[in-house]
């Protein structure tokens, strides 16, 4: 009984400590959390709804091979014999069960132009080696593709050094160069979609597109599904939705004075903010701010308003809150803001899918040759960079989705050695800026990680407390108990939006890919377990932070085998275990040494692959 009562008495200070201003904070914070992530997925199921739709449109009118173009008069040979080159580059390490697949569906592209693959593998002693010249003999005839060795890297990362030798070794004529990994699996019109935006608009800089990870069925798996959903399909920042969402907004809902009154603003805003740069920086500097916003911006904005007594109730809420508002802001006015859909411009590249003009790898336009060889660890980081520090466009189209199939005995600590890859990519920076930037993503994403985990251990000390509540028969308690399931209650139901949400894009998503590979493997939404995606949030929020403050002290990491140290963002030593490190890469668990014996079995699915490159070569060589 004693030791019952002293657990009491400990649930009940917990609870009466997680319903002070601070905890509720904290747990109104968590709730936002929630809803923001389940906001971002609702807008990003939206946009790619509407491609859906947009197919199943062109189906119903006759087009049957909408998953390759929204016009059937593309496929005509006129228009496809003045298609550009590409090269398609792809940097290989190891051979894993899922490999086979993913190159087959990247070599049996119905892309009617032009057309180059290029394997590169570190040596010869590489089981991909083998691996991938039995499966592009067998379809010799029909494709232009080669292995490449490229050596062993010395001032960079071994996946980059393979990348730029492929640019060096890749056709003079090519337009545009595609990176892709090994574990991406394209679609037949997939390159057709990249090279075609390309053309669309010739200001886009790099272009990408994400991953769509199928869980094997342990928490590890599960746990990269839950990490990719957040920094992909959140940070992807497309800007069609939230135009549109504007627009509607503007049209329907917002008076035109009020529209006035925030654009003024904003003006206002921006205005002042240029003259402090001009300015020293004084200690009432915050005080003279606010008071030339309210007087000088807000009440000139608000003139188009003709009730006086909100406009003094507007004022007074704007200097109460201002300063707040500036301070936060110059934090994190880095443009890695979270924008909320996909199938436009966007801030943040997936390594796995980039195309760019293979030009600017010929002149080493902005540095993107030499910074990516001199010192570089990340690739998609040190481009995103490039592209923010000169104004470039990144760009994403909403068809850009490859299924992602994780392995199937992917271990807890192989997902833990893959999150530490992940997060020592923010200690790596080609500028101050992009430090700067670094940092900013490394502060918001702990803060915001752990800001998500921690309201669910509140949760658990107030239903702890409620259900010993009865037996201690003290108001306080049950008091504190009614404010903490209130918290409870608020949390439940954040978290039951969230999980609908990410369901409902994980669908969306699931249908976008079946329609766009509708020959090749179905992609099934019952093989999710969504209590595993649930326990996976809050393991990978939790371990997060973890990761990413001991990537920021060790300053080192070991990637299949190699140890990169760093300094001053940039790799500065090389260490190659020769054998004696891990045998299996992390993620894929791919056979990382030794010449793997395989042989690519003849099936349907290859004669189906011949018969679809058989389809469309007279388009690609007959001019």
């Amino acid at each position: 009984m004693a030791a019952l009562e002293a657990l009491d008495a400990l649930l009940a200070a917990a609870s009466r400590a997680c319903c002070s201003p601070l905890a509720i904070f904290i747990q109104i914070q968590g709730c936002v959390i929630c809803l923001t992530l389940a906001l971002g997925w609702a807008c990003a199921a939206y946009i790619r709804n509407k491609v859906i739709r947009r197919m199943k449109l062109n189906i119903v009118n006759g087009n049957s091979f909408a998953f390759i173009c929204e016009d059937v008069n593309d496929l005509e040979h006129s228009a496809q014999v003045n298609l550009p080159r590409v090269s398609v580059i792809m940097p290989l390490k190891g051979f894993g069960e899922h490999n086979l697949q993913n190159w087959r569906s990247q070599i049996t592209s119905l892309y009617g132009g032009p057309l180059e693959f290029l394997f590169i593998v570190e040596s010869t002693d590489d089981p991909a080696y083998r691996a991938v010249s039995l499966l592009i003999s067998d379809f010799q005839d029909n494709i232009d593709a080669k292995v490449i060795v490229a050596g062993l890297s010395t001032t960079c990362s071994q996946k980059i050094h393979n990348q730029l030798v492929g640019v060096e070794r890749m056709h003079k004529e090519s337009k545009y160069v595609l990176f892709l990994d090994d574990d991406v699996r394209l679609h037949p019109g997939s390159i057709g979609a990249l090279t075609s935006e390309m053309e669309k608009n010739p200001e886009i800089f790099i272009q990408t597109g994400y991953p769509l990870d199928l869980p094997s069925g342990n928490l590890g798996s599960y746990c990269i599904y839950e990490y990719h959903m957040n920094t992909n399909n959140i940070t992807q920042g497309t800007h069609l939705s939230s135009v549109s969402s504007w627009s509607f907004l503007k049209r329907k809902i917002f008076p035109q004075n009020l529209i006035e009154f925030v654009i003024l603003t904003y003006r206002h805003i921006a205005r002042v903010m240029l003259v402090r740069r001009e300015l020293k920086f004084k200690k009432n500097f915050f005080k003279q701010f606010i008071h030339y916003l309210s007087e000088k911006c807000i009440f000139h904005s608000l003139t188009c308003f003709t009730n006086y007594h909100l406009v003094l109730e507007f004022h007074e809420i704007c200097v109460m809150r201002l300063s707040r508002m500036i301070s936060v802001t110059q934090i994190f006015s880095c443009p890695c803001s979270m924008g909320f859909a996909t199938g436009g411009r966007t801030v943040f590249l997936w390594g796995g899918c980039m195309m760019m003009h293979a030009e600017d790898f010929r002149k080493d336009l902005y540095g993107v040759v030499s910074g990516l060889q001199d010192g570089g660890y990340s690739d998609d980081m040190t481009l995103a960079a490039i592209a923010g520090q000169h104004k470039r466009l990144i760009w994403s189209p909403p068809v850009a989705v490859f299924p992602h199939p994780l392995a199937r005995d992917l271990s807890f600590s192989r997902y833990w050695n893959y999150l530490r890859k992940q997060t020592f990519v923010l200690e790596s920076y080609i500028s101050r800026v992009n430090w700067l930037m670094n940092r900013a993503l490394f502060s918001s994403h702990c803060y915001l990680s752990w800001g998500f985990v921690w309201p669910y251990f509140m949760a658990l000390i107030h239903l702890a407390a409620a259900l010993r509540a009865p037996y201690s028969g003290s108001r306080s308690e049950a008091s504190a108990s009614s404010c903490g399931l209130l918290l409870v209650s608020c949390l439940l139901v954040s978290t039951i939006i969230e999980l609908l949400s990410m369901w409902n894009l994980t669908k969306v998503e699931i249908q976008l890919c079946n329609m766009l590979s509708p020959e090749g493997p179905t992609v099934s939404l019952g093989s999710y377990d969504w209590r595993l995606v649930f326990l996976a949030m809050l393991v990978d929020n939790f371990l997060y932070p973890i990761s990413a403050i001991r990537s920021h002290f060790s300053q080192s990491i070991n990637w299949s085998g190699v140890r990169y140290h760093l300094k001053n963002g940039k790799i500065s030593k090389i260490e190659r275990s020769m054998g004696n490190g891990p045998t299996y890469s992390d993620l894929a668990w791919k056979h990382l040494y030794g010449k793997k014996q395989f042989t690519p079995k003849s099936s349907f699915l290859s004669s189906l692959s011949r018969s679809i490159v058989h389809w469309r070569q007279p388009k690609k060589y007959d001019i």
